[in-house]
């Protein structure tokens, strides 16, 4: 007969993985509410220090919120004039780009049209043969336009309607994430008690570092790439730098999205070699430091990830819950990690393992 605790971890296991399973089919009803729920997360230490202030808590909330939304349009009115400017001398540059383009293709297809004559010959029947397919084409991409606009409406009403959820959501859990703390406790079994709460400080202890720790390391990145990038007179500059410091809370995407847009405009703008080596250095320093300094000091070892398991798990959660399974794929992975610790520990402590 099987042990009545083996039946029971069984049961508990099951339990779990059904659980799991049903937050997995009800993804696109409950992600505006994880997302609240995490921004709740995010956003309770300064309203609990406001109410250990004597501050009434929901005072606190809206005060804070109000002076996020503060901050947020002060940055937008400073940014603003110099993005536009960017934006603008970028646009009179545009016939210039396209020049430089021209003036690289047409001898690399005169290239191709010398030393493979009649490879070309087919290719450009089979063009003509695409545009007699034009009309048929623009019809199919006209019906098609029309469900696609049924269905893209019904995703503007679903993301108009997560956009008014998240906020209040959040208000809600802020304003209750302490009761929702201790009922949760409540319910945890007496003689498991003390376990699980510890396992759930050491999340929140992995949590908290990593997620407030990241947002620092962003922003610190934000100001470098665009310092480091309006010196170097990379066109749009300073809003290439904003955007891959803000996307550096997903680890590897900052570099991706800020690299590649630099160099291709740099090199439209100057049509030398030269300058793109500054880009390249103004990438590496930044890397550089946050690598050695800026990372390890503000967020250190906590989440405890090798940085291939990192890319993993950001891979997984993009093709299972899109751009948020991107965004909360390494913090959901951290959360994990304290769970495969927990499991291996208490598998080493087993009978079976030391064999007894």
């Amino acid at each position: 007969m099987i042990p009545g605790k083996t039946v029971r971890n069984l049961l508990i296991l099951s339990g779990v993985l059904i659980f799991f399973y049903l937050l997995f089919l009800l993804r696109t009803i409950l992600t505006p509410f994880f997302i609240a729920f995490f921004l709740a997360y995010l956003l309770d230490p300064p309203i609990d220090a406001l109410e250990k202030r004597k501050i009434p808590r929901m005072v606190g909330i809206v005060s804070f919120l109000i002076l996020l939304v503060f901050l947020l349009v002060l940055l937008v009115f400073i940014l603003y004039p110099i993005i536009k400017l960017q934006l603008d001398n970028l646009i009179e540059h545009i016939p210039d780009y396209i020049k430089t383009i021209r003036e690289w293709i047409e001898p690399l297809i005169g290239s191709i049209v010398r030393q493979n004559p009649e490879r070309t010959r087919l290719v450009l029947e089979e063009v003509l043969k695409r545009l007699g397919d034009i009309p048929t084409q623009i019809l199919t991409g006209i019906a098609n336009f029309f469900w696609g606009s049924l269905s893209s409406l019904f995703n503007l009403i679903i993301l108009l309607l997560n956009l008014l959820i998240i906020p209040v959501a959040t208000v809600y859990f802020l304003k209750d994430i302490d009761k929702i703390k201790g009922g949760l406790q409540a319910y945890i079994p007496l003689g498991l008690r003390d376990q699980v709460i510890g396992v759930f400080k050491e999340i929140d202890e992995v949590l908290s570092g990593f997620i407030r720790g990241q947002l620092l390391v962003a922003l610190i990145l934000a100001g470098l790439y665009s310092l480091g990038l309006t010196l170097c007179q990379v066109p749009m500059g300073l809003l290439i730098g904003v955007i891959a410091g803000i996307m550096a809370i997903i680890p590897y995407l900052g570099l991706i999205i800020g690299l590649v847009p630099a160099l291709l405009l740099t090199f439209l703008q100057y049509r030398t070699w030269e300058p793109l080596l500054l880009v390249l250095a103004v990438f590496a320093i930044v890397q550089v430091l946050e690598g050695t300094i800026i990372t390890p000091r503000i967020v250190g070892k906590k989440i405890g990830l090798h940085p291939v398991v990192v890319m993993i798990v950001i891979l997984l959660g993009g093709k299972l819950f899109g751009f948020f399974g991107i965004l909360l794929a390494v913090p959901v992975g951290a959360v994990a990690n304290v769970f495969v610790t927990l499991g291996l520990r208490k598998y080493k402590e087993s009978h079976f393992f030391r064999g007894e």
